[in-house]
């Protein structure tokens, strides 16, 4: 008889414990972000991080995560200065590689290179901040769509006579 409960146990837990349906929400959608926004904290008082470079340094480069389902064919997502958190000139301070990323098939990420232009030893900095935006069926994620470039300037050399 205790054998028999102990079968008629398993086989009434064994019974209740099979496969369940599981409806866990899916993302199907497409949106990207700056891998640096994702890995970096925020600065003070704004919603984005900042990465401060020389103006020596030459360039500076940032990841774009793509952050779906890959696609058989390039993706491209724009990119373009905010001008409400820059204060550096394009063409004087910096250039920008291109205005679109461009992510290759069946990969999950791209690339935009930020060109520093060496202004010499003037002192201060300039800060530039890119911003990804909505593109066709591709969004840029809320939360890490910004990152912003500040490009420190050496103070000039004391004058001797002053």
């Amino acid at each position: 008889m205790k054998k028999l409960v102990i079968y008629v146990m398993a086989l009434f837990l064994l019974g209740f414990s099979a496969c369940m349906e599981q409806n866990r929400p899916i993302f199907r959608g497409a949106e990207v972000e700056f891998d640096f926004a994702v890995l970096t904290a925020p600065v003070g008082g704004l919603t984005f991080p900042r990465r401060t470079v020389a103006n020596t340094v030459g360039e500076t480069e940032f990841r774009v995560n793509f952050v779906s389902a890959h696609r058989a064919e390039d993706t491209f997502v724009d990119v373009e200065i905010d001008p409400e958190f820059t204060t550096a000139v394009e063409g004087v301070d910096f250039t920008l590689s291109d205005t679109r990323v461009r992510i290759p098939a069946n990969e999950s990420f791209g690339f935009v290179t930020v060109g520093i232009i060496n202004t010499g030893a003037i002192g201060g900095f300039v800060d530039v901040t890119l911003k990804l935006v909505d593109t066709g069926d591709v969004i840029a994620s809320p939360n890490f769509q910004r990152v912003q470039v500040r490009i420190t300037r050496p103070a000039p050399p004391a004058d001797p006579a002053g």
